[in-house]
C-alpha cells in the first residue's frame, strides 16, 4: 500500500488523473485546459502518448461548430488540429477534448475560447434603395447578441419574424409600389446589444398618361361619347359640372397595358345656349394630368312648317301645318286673329299633345265671312314655342240686312 501511494503522488499536478498504468495522455504546454482567442478559427495541439488513443470532442451544445479536422486517432505523440468560427458573442464557451485509450479509459482536457466583443454588422450593406415598383430585399445580419426590429416606416414591411438570434441570422423587408411622385425614405431601427440602424429609401413613380382626344362636343340631347386613356399607374377622374355629366368609370389603374376607353354622358342640355364642361384625368395622387374639354350644343325650338290651306267654306278653313323638333313636342295646334283686332286678340287653337319629335297639324277653324284672318301654326317642347310664319285667309262678305243700315231715311 505504501509503494501505490507512492505512484500516485509521483504523478505531476498539472497533469489529469490517470488510471495507474503504463499509458499516458499528455498536452506537450503540460496544461490540462486549451486557450482558443474569441477570432481563432484554427488550433494545433501538440498531444504526448505512450498509446494508440482516438479523440473527440464532447461536452459541446453551446459550440457546435467546433470538430476535428486532423489527427482524430493517432498513436504517441501527434499533432490535432482543431477548427472553430469566431466567438461572435459577448460570453465565453467551452468543450471537452476526449481522449479514448486503445488499452481503456479515457483522458479529457477543457477546450475554453474567449468571448467576442459585443458587435452587430449587416451585410452587405446598411442601406437599400426599392424602384417605385417595390420588391423585397433580404439582409444578413451577424450580431454577438439576440437581436429585434423595433421601428420601421410605415411604407414598408417585415417579412418574417423581426428578431434574430446572436450568430448569423437575416432580415427581410418589402416595400409596395410607390404612387407618389416623390421618393420616400426611413429608418428601420435594431435594436440589441449593439444597436443598428438601416436606411431605405424608394424611389418616386415616374407616371406615362395619354388621353385622346382632348376636346369634345356633345349634342343637345345628350348622346354618349368616349376617349381613350393610357397610364402605367392609378388614375382618378374629377369632372368639373358633374351634376350633368358623368363617366361610366371614374378611377382605374395600369390593367390595361393599350389603354382602354371610358365612356361620357350628359344629361340634355334644354337652354338655347351652349354650356362648357371639363373633365380631368389625374395619374397618381399627385398633378399629373390632362384636361378634356367638353362642349355641348345649345337646344333648338321645333321648327313649324307655315300652313296650307285645304279646304275653304264661308264659315270654315280646313288647314294643315307639319313640325320636326329636337324634343318630343308636348302641345301643337294653330292660332291667329282677324283683322283689324290684331296680335293681341289672337286665340288659340289646340289640335294635340304627345306629338313626339315630328309630326302634322292639321285642323278646320270656325270664321266669319267679309274679314281677314290671319293663322299660324305651332308647337311647343321642353325648350319653348315655335311659331310658323302667318298664313293670309279672306273670307267673302255677307248679303246686308236692313239693321246694317245706319241712315235708313236716307
Amino acid at each position: 500500500m505504501i509503494f501505490g501511494t507512492m505512484l500516485l503522488t509521483a504523478c505531476p499536478d498539472n497533469n489529469p488523473i490517470e488510471e495507474i498504468t503504463n499509458d499516458y495522455i499528455r498536452l506537450k504546454s503540460g496544461s490540462t485546459t486549451i486557450q482558443i482567442g474569441a477570432n481563432e478559427t484554427l488550433v494545433s495541439v501538440d498531444v504526448q502518448s505512450n498509446c494508440s488513443w482516438s479523440a473527440s470532442i464532447t461536452e459541446n451544445s453551446n459550440w457546435t461548430d467546433l470538430e476535428i479536422t486532423s489527427g482524430r486517432d493517432g498513436s504517441g505523440n501527434q499533432n490535432i488540429l482543431l477548427a472553430t468560427s469566431a466567438n461572435t458573442t459577448t460570453s465565453a464557451r467551452s468543450a471537452k477534448l476526449t481522449f479514448s485509450k486503445g488499452s481503456g479509459g479515457i483522458v479529457s482536457f477543457t477546450i475554453s475560447q474567449a468571448a467576442g466583443t459585443a458587435s452587430l454588422t449587416i451585410l452587405p450593406d446598411n442601406k437599400h434603395e426599392f424602384g417605385a415598383e417595390g420588391g423585397e430585399y433580404r439582409f444578413t445580419i451577424n450580431s454577438s447578441s439576440d437581436w429585434k426590429v423595433t421601428s420601421h416606416p410605415t411604407w414598408c414591411e417585415i417579412v418574417g419574424s423581426p428578431e434574430g438570434k446572436s450568430g448569423q441570422s437575416s432580415l427581410t423587408i418589402k416595400a409596395g409600389e410607390n404612387p407618389y411622385t416623390t421618393p420616400q425614405n426611413g429608418q428601420i431601427i435594431i435594436e440589441g446589444e449593439v444597436p443598428a440602424t438601416i436606411q431605405v429609401t424608394q424611389q418616386g413613380k415616374d407616371y406615362s398618361l395619354t388621353v385622346n382626344p382632348l376636346s369634345l362636343s356633345i349634342g343637345a340631347t345628350g348622346e354618349k361619347q368616349t376617349f381613350h386613356l393610357t397610364c402605367n399607374g392609378s388614375w382618378h377622374i374629377v369632372i368639373k359640372e358633374s351634376s350633368w355629366c358623368r363617366v361610366d368609370k371614374a378611377t382605374g389603374s395600369s390593367n390595361f397595358p393599350s389603354g382602354e376607353d371610358i365612356a361620357i354622358t350628359c344629361d340634355p342640355n334644354t337652354a338655347e345656349s351652349t354650356r362648357p364642361n371639363e373633365i380631368t384625368i389625374v395619374a397618381g395622387p399627385e398633378a399629373t394630368r390632362q384636361t378634356i374639354s367638353i362642349t355641348q350644343t345649345q337646344a333648338t325650338r321645333p321648327v313649324v312648317t307655315p300652313p296650307t290651306n285645304l279646304k275653304q267654306t264661308s264659315t270654315s278653313v280646313s288647314i294643315y301645318s307639319s313640325f320636326e323638333s329636337m324634343f318630343d313636342v308636348t302641345e301643337y295646334g294653330f292660332s291667329y286673329y282677324a283683322e283689324p283686332a290684331g296680335t293681341s286678340s289672337e286665340k288659340t287653337y289646340k289640335v294635340g299633345s304627345n306629338g313626339g319629335k315630328s309630326g302634322t297639324i292639321q285642323g278646320e277653324l270656325a270664321i266669319e265671312g267679309g274679314k281677314k284672318y290671319h293663322i299660324r301654326a305651332y308647337a311647343i317642347s321642353v325648350v319653348g314655342t315655335a311659331y310658323s310664319d302667318y298664313m293670309l285667309v279672306e273670307t267673302a262678305g255677307r248679303r246686308p240686312s236692313s239693321d246694317d243700315n245706319d241712315s235708313p231715311n236716307l
